[in-house]
């Protein structure tokens, strides 16, 4: 088991904000020679009472079978996130950045649930070629007590409570040395992801594609 601990600070002049990254932890449980699944968590916390905890879980084998899964749990809350308004050409107002008018809390929950199967792979190697099955569930409730902030002003779509639930599918060419701690090869993905209509208050769809390639560098 594998166990890491962080402690960082970082200023953002613009917000005039100080956040604390008190500890992150991460765990990596090993069973025999290889790695078949593994488990990372992370809580952040700031002074402005910025919260997010996370749960990551990857299982190679599932049930016995060459069905993979990945589960990604998150929790968010914002107390001093922010809006500036609708576009890249909002102006910025001194008086309302002074006022603290650009700041509204947010609170979020995510769900990821990510499956794949080979549909061909080289036997007694990790080489394949997968099939996806995607799942994600999203909910934010955001809200501005004063009522003059800017987000209130504008009320853009998704303010105050909005939820998104959505399907996908994909492929995943798997030609790495190995499961999680790869020295070499490459991974490459494409998943189509959209909304389920009835319900998700909002329709939404989304083409993704993405390579990795892994070397090792060796200077001694």
């Amino acid at each position: 088991m594998i166990a890491n601990h962080f402690l960082c600070w970082w200023w953002n002049r613009f917000l005039s904000n100080v956040w604390i990254h008190l500890w992150s932890l991460s765990l990596l449980f090993l069973t025999a020679n290889l790695i078949k699944h593994q488990w990372t968590g992370a809580v952040l916390l700031s002074t402005s009472g910025c919260v997010q905890i996370q749960s990551y879980y990857e299982q190679a084998r599932y049930f016995k079978t060459d069905f993979r899964t990945n589960f990604d749990l998150s929790l968010f809350q914002l107390l001093q996130n922010n809006f500036f308004g609708i576009g890249n050409d909002s102006k910025l107002d001194e008086t309302l950045r002074d006022s603290e008018s650009y700041f509204y809390e947010s609170r979020s929950f995510a769900f990821l649930f990510k499956g794949r199967y080979p549909i061909h792979k080289v036997p007694g190697e990790i080489n394949r070629f997968d099939e996806l099955i995607i799942a994600n569930t999203f909910y934010e409730y955001s809200l501005n007590n004063t009522g003059t902030a800017q987000i209130s002003v504008e009320n853009p779509q998704g303010f105050g409570k909005s939820y998104l639930r959505t399907l996908g599918t994909g492929f995943f060419k798997e030609n790495r040395d190995h499961n999680f701690l790869p020295s070499r090869g490459n991974c490459t993905e494409f998943q189509i992801i959209g909304t389920i209509p009835g319900i998700s208050k909002d329709l939404n769809a989304m083409m993704m594609f993405c390579t990795h390639h892994f070397l090792t560098f060796r200077f001694i």
